[in-house]
């Protein structure tokens, strides 16, 4: 599977995204 400059651009974005969003939330949970 062959992806563009674009595509993996975007999946890595979308993947900071996710991992800010989940520490995000890590943190939230851990003050309570």
């Amino acid at each position: 599977m062959q992806l563009s400059r674009e595509d993996l651009l975007a999946a890595y974005q979308r993947m900071c995204t996710i991992r800010a969003f989940e520490e995000a939330v890590q943190e939230e949970f851990a003050q309570g």
